[in-house]
């Protein structure tokens, strides 16, 4: 399910908005267009959840040329 984005709301604090039933994954942009995702899973009779997100920041290449 798409988190409508929130003007002015960047990750982490927009992923603390999804909510979603146990396994399913939540998925959102936040206001940079960073994406972020939500899910929760039955792990040992427990709910547990699980989030993964993407915020700005310096890009670094390296040569791998050795």
């Amino acid at each position: 399910m798409e988190l409508k984005t929130e003007s002015g709301l960047l990750n982490p604090e927009f992923i603390e908005l999804h909510s979603v039933r146990h396994r399913e994954i939540g998925w959102g942009f936040d206001a940079d267009g960073c994406l972020s995702l939500y899910g929760t899973f039955i792990i040992e009779k427990k709910l547990k959840e699980k989030v993964w997100y993407v915020t700005t920041g310096e890009i670094k290449l390296e040569d791998e040329a050795r």
